[in-house]
């Protein structure tokens, strides 16, 4: 579906009149209602206004140590062959937008749970060491998500790569382990409400050089293969100035590997 969206968000009366229209189409459940309603407003802000540049991240760049938003986070990282997708729709972004921040591939995460942000150094040392420790344990018996359909889509703020759920197994693992961390004693900051999964791509450092219509259509052409899935079955604890996901800013555990045999199991190995 959102693969769907992406390639005709240039024509609003055609992703409206889809939702009945289409026979492919004909069962649309009301988070996919929620994302063409959000990729259409957000293409008319564009459209409207322009982008906001992020000014942060443009003095970040230049001296990291200027970024002090501490916090943890649980964060999966893209497959190899999902970063070369992703390299070349950035490839093509560069071509109308060439100097805009985007993200280096060492870089690229998918966000499963902000377990806290903006706190001091202390707090964040402490909440992860108890993270990293606890995760075998929270992360028993639950199942690897399945996303599929990418779809890339730019907002006023970032460029993403938006993926559909082949399963439920997404929102329920970040469900459990909200769960799973406030009984340990460790409030999350939880804020997934629907089974969104996204990849930050690209980030605004100025404003737009090309007209704002190139600009979408140069989103709508760089779209990766609609067969392009990703099995979310290696998770890792990342401690730091967590906002842009910066390696050189970051620290990072072991990966947690799901066992096919034993359900999640921890992988013990440096990376």
């Amino acid at each position: 579906m959102l693969h769907w969206i992406a390639n005709n968000w240039l024509d609003p009366s055609r992703i409206a009149g889809s939702f009945h229209a289409e026979p492919n189409l004909s069962v649309i459940d009301a988070c996919a209602r929620e994302r063409a309603d959000y990729a259409l407003k957000e293409a008319g802000k564009i459209l409207d206004q322009g982008v906001e540049p992020d000014r942060m991240l443009s003095l970040v760049q230049n001296v990291l140590e200027i970024d002090r938003r501490f916090g943890v986070s649980i964060i999966a990282r893209p497959p190899a062959l999902l970063i070369d997708q992703i390299r070349t729709a950035q490839r093509r972004l560069r071509l109308a937008e060439p100097d805009q921040y985007y993200y280096p591939w060492s870089d690229l995460h998918l966000t499963v749970l902000s377990v806290r942000f903006n706190c001091s150094v202390q707090e964040m040392n402490s909440i992860a060491a108890t993270v990293k420790g606890a995760m075998p344990e929270l992360l028993t018996g639950l199942a690897a998500p399945n996303l599929v359909s990418p779809a890339i889509f730019a907002d006023r703020h970032t460029v993403s790569l938006q993926f559909d759920q082949a399963d439920n197994h997404l929102l329920k693992l970040r469900e459990r382990l909200s769960h799973r961390l406030n009984r340990a004693g460790i409030k999350s900051e939880f804020h997934f409400s629907r089974p969104v999964a996204h990849v930050s791509i690209a980030r605004y450092t100025r404003p737009l050089a090309t007209d704002p219509v190139n600009w979408l259509r140069a989103v709508t052409t760089a779209q990766l293969p609609e067969s392009v899935t990703w099995k979310v079955s290696k998770l890792y604890v990342t401690w730091g100035a967590s906002l842009y996901g910066m390696r050189a800013s970051n620290k990072q555990s072991e990966p947690f590997e799901l066992s096919a045999e034993n359900g999640w199991a921890l992988k013990r190995r440096l990376i």
